[in-house]
């Protein structure tokens, strides 16, 4: 899947999508949000989440080179 085809899908699709297809890699703290990492089909995606509330703001597609900045001391990426 490309980063373009996952943006197309809505909120709740990309949704769906990460919990019966992704695969859970780390989380991050960045301002007043909890990020979530996941890895499906080719992709790096990050779930924003504010403190204390259970809403997603944000499901997008993150560039490799982003993801080894934001999370290279806490995980082992796997070969795309």
């Amino acid at each position: 899947m490309t980063p373009e085809a996952f943006r197309k899908k809505s909120k709740a699709e990309r949704y769906q999508l990460l919990k019966t297809k992704g695969v859970f890699l780390a989380n991050r703290l960045h301002g007043g949000f909890q990020i979530g990492l996941f890895h499906i089909e080719g992709l790096y995606i990050e779930v924003w989440k504010r403190f204390g509330l259970n809403i997603i703001d944000y499901i997008e597609p993150v560039d490799e080179s982003k993801v080894r900045d934001d999370y290279l001391d806490n995980l082992d990426l796997p070969e795309l």
